[in-house]
């Protein structure tokens, strides 16, 4: 389907909603028609320092009662949709979430919530229980889960394209299963790529988190060969979790010619730090940019919305961010169904 046929269908835009970013996510907020709402842990319940996801912790075979808050900060009542999720990896590394239908493979398997809907008046908050059951045979380390709060109303636009609002949170639940674990990453294959649309250079790297801990790896990369001095670059990843495999595109900064190239990829904090060696072929030359290129923001929310006609913000930044945010969503989609059960 092209684009023009998927706009005209569904189009579906991220959002950096908080869910679960290891602290460094505000409150999960959704702002929608007349307002908005929000989702976070209830105060007293185990959560991050700034109140952005639960942080529990149970021994295998464990029950857990906890308790979600659901603000309605708008003036009107709304109806919500409330699902447990799959907390998952997402393409270049950080924390996404799964959608409301996919197939629970891992840890939202473990959480059941009291309720599937509920509605809320203005200004009001309501307070939902929920319980963690970790199964006998569960991994020592870290799992997670997440809570989907969407609002049950779609608007949609009335504009030439038809775009359809889907708001959620997703409020991210984190336990740790007592017993030895570590976080370990392990790089696999090593390859050289233009980036999708473009004429950059990138050096692909297939790396997993083989421990049970999950970590923010540093990652330096280093490409040479004999007409091309040797050349390091280096980046933070967000979270990979454990059990989970990513190919990291590493954009590359400088031209680089069709052939042969050393690399050198060297990896710390995620376990011991590696060292692997390989041989990558670049089968076109490419141009490079002139300075280091940011990889692509890391995506917590899977699914959100837009009330902007494409129309009106074409030409603009919000433009190009919107159709990142399309191309994002359906490559995260492709990625979505995790290859490993819990």
């Amino acid at each position: 389907m092209d684009l023009l046929a998927r706009q005209r269908t569904v189009a579906t835009v991220l959002i950096a909603a908080a869910g679960f970013a290891l602290g460094t996510a505000p409150r999960a907020i959704a702002a929608g028609g007349g307002g908005g709402f929000s989702a976070a842990p209830a105060k007293g319940e185990p959560q991050d320092k700034n109140g952005t996801y639960f942080s529990l912790h149970s021994s295998r075979g464990g029950v857990l009662h906890e308790v979600l808050v659901v603000s309605n900060l708008s003036a009107n009542q709304k109806h919500f949709l409330i699902d447990p999720v799959d907390g998952l990896t997402g393409q270049t590394s950080g924390t996404v979430y799964a959608d409301r239908d996919d197939v629970k493979h891992k840890a939202g398997r473990w959480v059941t919530v009291g309720v599937k809907s509920l509605t809320v008046k203005p200004h009001s908050v309501v307070r939902v229980p929920f319980t963690v059951k970790v199964p006998g045979v569960a991994r020592p380390g870290d799992h997670l889960a997440g809570l989907a709060i969407q609002d049950a109303h779609r608007a949609h636009s009335k504009s030439r394209f038809a775009i359809t609002q889907i708001i959620r949170v997703v409020v991210g639940v984190k336990i740790a299963v007592k017993g030895d674990a570590h976080a370990q990453l392990k790089v696999g294959t090593v390859g050289m790529q233009a980036l999708p649309g473009t004429k950059v250079p990138s050096v692909v790297i297939q790396m997993a988190d083989a421990g049970g801990r999950l970590c923010k790896p540093d990652v330096a990369v280093t490409v040479s060969n004999p007409s091309t001095p040797a050349r390091t670059v280096t980046r933070r990843l967000d979270t990979i979790l454990p059990g989970t495999k990513i190919d990291f595109p590493l954009p590359w900064p400088a031209a680089l010619k069709a052939g042969n190239y050393d690399v050198k990829v060297t990896t710390s904090h995620c376990g011991d730090p590696t060292t692997t060696t390989a041989m990558a072929k670049l089968g076109t030359s490419l141009a490079g940019t002139p300075t280091t290129p940011d990889p692509p923001a890391p995506v917590v929310i899977v699914k959100s919305s837009t009330s902007t006609p494409l129309w009106a913000i074409a030409g603009s930044a919000g433009f190009a961010a919107l159709l990142s945010g399309i191309l994002v969503a359906v490559l995260l989609r492709r990625r979505k169904t995790p290859t490993d059960a819990v």
